[in-house]
């Protein structure tokens, strides 16, 4: 190196062991189904996973975790995570579709702290989309069916009324 010359060659140096040292950053999990997730258990088991879907039924909060099942259409998983992470999510029932949410974490195909269940053991969830009611539509057969029946109880109910009339008070 001659005197006055910037040392790219010692720069170079230095930022490819700077490189080394901390490593390439990791590489965010890709997003599995459910049911990849269960058909290849053996394979996901310890796995650091991404899965998206619905909560569905209660969110169960156990002291500092709690549970939410996640249907995302293929299947349903429980998943296991830090009560500050689900605290205020609405499951999904009759007449609501629940939040859809993405859980990152680690897939366990037989979790010992939970009595072997297969579960995915969550460290984020993030809202997706927010609950919100379900449309229920109309279905004019049993709206037809529905004002046959009326009509037809209120004929009846005038025959047997004018029966009952006509039995009181004879004609005559």
């Amino acid at each position: 190196m001659r005197a006055g010359e910037f040392p790219w060659r010692l720069l170079l140096a230095a930022g490819a062991l700077v490189f080394l040292a901390i490593g390439e950053p990791a590489a965010a999990a890709a997003r599995v189904s459910i049911a990849d997730l269960l058909a290849g258990a053996e394979r996901f088991d310890g796995a650091e996973v991404r899965i998206a879907g619905e909560v569905v039924g209660d969110v169960m909060l156990r002291g500092d975790h709690g549970w939410i099942n996640v249907s995302d259409g293929t299947g349903v998983i429980g998943v296991w995570v830090p009560a500050s992470e689900v605290r205020g999510l609405q499951g999904g029932r009759y007449g609501l579709r629940g939040d859809v949410v993405e859980v990152t974490g680690t897939f366990r195909r037989a979790d010992p702290r939970q009595g072997g269940e297969t579960d995915v053991e969550g460290r984020t969830v993030v809202r997706l989309e927010a609950a919100r009611p379900l449309p229920r539509p109309l279905d004019r057969r049993r709206l037809y069916a529905a004002g046959l029946l009326g009509a037809a109880g209120t004929a009846l109910g005038a025959l047997w009324w004018r029966r009952e009339r006509s039995a009181r008070h004879p004609a005559g």
